[in-house]
């Protein structure tokens, strides 16, 4: 039978994977995530913070509990906002962000940058999977090539460099599996101790 403090560990977990799971199935079917799907995960995310008893954060096997309403806004922020250059870029949609940012309301601040950076690390893995299954490496390479070439050019002659290229499009990759994929790699390691409260 599961003590308090197990039942807030897995009841968390399993609302956060929840809803992770049907955002990278929307994702991955429509190239969309539904705002339905983050807007529940965002009040979910801040009433289980905010209501549950006082922890180190619903993910720590040590002490699981809520940290608060504004350690869950701050993980918001830092979530969404580390993703925030790569949709400026066009790397990612404004669902792959909001996403991130539902994510870090289930973590505080700190968590949420271990586990932006793990979802890019992870985001990147994939993109390279992808283009190696799809033969589109080659591609890629040349279309970085003519972004590097482009930024370049334009810092000799002293204008703002134009990060957007009129290249053929290698593809991309779904990112909300990056996201889930990522966001689950940063549970298990936090759950295991790898990750310092």
């Amino acid at each position: 039978m599961l003590d308090d403090s197990s039942l807030v560990l897995w009841l968390s977990g399993g609302i956060l994977l929840s809803l992770l799971a049907a955002a990278t199935i929307a994702d991955l079917a429509h190239r969309r995530i539904p705002n339905l799907i983050v807007l529940a995960g965002l009040l979910l995310g801040v009433t289980l913070n905010t209501f549950l008893p006082e922890g180190f954060g619903l993910f720590n096997r040590n002490g699981p509990g809520g940290l608060g309403l504004m350690s869950a806004l701050g993980g918001m922020l830092v979530g969404g906002g580390l993703l925030l250059p790569m949709y400026a870029l066009k790397a990612m949609g404004a669902g792959d962000v909001k996403l991130m940012a539902m994510v870090g309301t289930f973590l505080s601040p700190w968590h949420a940058l271990w586990a932006a950076l793990i979802v890019l690390l992870t985001g990147g893995f994939l993109s390279l999977a992808f283009a190696i299954r799809n033969s589109v490496l080659q591609r890629t390479f040349s279309n970085l090539r003519l972004l590097f070439i482009g930024a370049f050019s334009s810092l000799l002659l002293r204008e703002p460099p134009n990060l957007s290229v009129d290249a053929e499009s290698a593809g991309r990759v779904p990112y909300g599996l990056a996201i889930s994929l990522g966001t689950t790699t940063y549970l298990l390691m936090q759950y295991q101790g790898w990750i310092a409260v």
